[in-house]
C-alpha cells in the first residue's frame, strides 16, 4: 500500500450490529455485514472487462461463514439515492470477494453497474433490500491506475496503492 488516504469517510445508519456481527435494522431484520473492500475510480489500463474495455471497479468482500445472495441489494455512487443500481442474481462465497464494474453498461451483465465512478471523487453505498445501509464511503481525488482499498480486508483502515487486487484479498 502506498499511503493512508484521509478524505475517506464510512458510516452505517439506521441500524445496530448484533452478536454475531449481522447488521439489524429498525424492524429486526438481520443483514449479513458486507464491506466494500477495494475501488479503482480512474482505471486506465489495471484491469479489463471481458469486452476488452477498461472500466473503474469496486469490489466487495463478505467475511461470513456463509454465502450471500445479492439479490435485489441496491448499489450507489450517491447516497441521497439508495436504489440506484439493483444488483441481480449475484452472490458472494463465503470469505469472498465479488468485483463489480462501474462503466455505466449493465447491458454487458450482472457484473456491470448503471454508474460510473468519478475520479474527482464521490460516495460509494451498498444497502440491503429495503435500503438498510451496510456500508457506505465518501472520497476524495483518485489518481490513474491507483486503488484504494482497506488495509486488511473488511478492516477500518485504508490506503491507496498502485498494486490494486480486483476480486482478491488485500492481505496478500
Amino acid at each position: 500500500m502506498l499511503g493512508l488516504f484521509l478524505g475517506l469517510f464510512v458510516a452505517c445508519d439506521g441500524g445496530s450490529v448484533d452478536d454475531t456481527g449481522a447488521l439489524v435494522d429498525s424492524n429486526g431484520q438481520e443483514w449479513p455485514r458486507l464491506w466494500i473492500n477495494e475501488f479503482m475510480a480512474s482505471n486506465q489500463g489495471t484491469l479489463e472487462d471481458s469486452s476488452g474495455a477498461t472500466p473503474d471497479w469496486l469490489e466487495i468482500y463478505n467475511p461470513n461463514s456463509d454465502a450471500v445472495s445479492l439479490q435485489d441489494w441496491t448499489i450507489t455512487d450517491d447516497l441521497g439515492e439508495f436504489d440506484k443500481h439493483t444488483l441481480g442474481d449475484l452472490s458472494i462465497s463465503a470469505g469472498g470477494f465479488l468485483l463489480l464494474y462501474a462503466g455505466g453498461t449493465p447491458e454487458l451483465g450482472e457484473q456491470h453497474v448503471s454508474f460510473k465512478l468519478s475520479a474527482a471523487g464521490e460516495e460509494l453505498g451498498l444497502y440491503a433490500p429495503g435500503g438498510q445501509a451496510i456500508d457506505e464511503l465518501d472520497f476524495g481525488p483518485q489518481e490513474p491506475d491507483v486503488s484504494t482499498a482497506r488495509t486488511t480486508d473488511g478492516g477500518a483502515e485504508w490506503a491507496t496503492t498502485a498494486d490494486a487486487t480486483p476480486g482478491e484479498s488485500n492481505e496478500g
